[in-house]
C-alpha cells in the first residue's frame, strides 16, 4: 500500500469518528412520465376522461449519505 492510500484511509477513519449533522439512508425517488403529452388546454377540454398511461422513471434507488 502506498503513502497516498494510507493517507486516504487515515482520513476516512477520522471522518467516520466525527459526529454527523445529517444522516440520510435508503432514499428513493421516482417520476411518472406520461406516454403521450397533452400540450394544450383544448386537448384536455375535448378529452377530459382520456386515460393517460405512464411509465416509471426511477431516478434514485437506495441512496445513503452523511454530512
Amino acid at each position: 500500500m502506498g503513502t497516498g492510500s494510507r493517507t486516504t484511509l487515515d482520513r476516512r477513519d477520522r471522518l467516520a469518528r466525527e459526529p454527523k449533522l445529517i444522516e440520510v439512508r435508503g432514499v428513493c425517488k421516482s417520476f411518472r412520465i406520461p406516454d403521450q403529452r397533452v400540450d394544450t388546454v383544448k386537448e384536455r377540454v375535448l378529452h377530459p376522461f382520456r386515460r393517460i398511461r405512464y411509465r416509471e422513471l426511477h431516478a434514485l434507488q437506495d441512496v445513503s449519505f452523511d454530512v
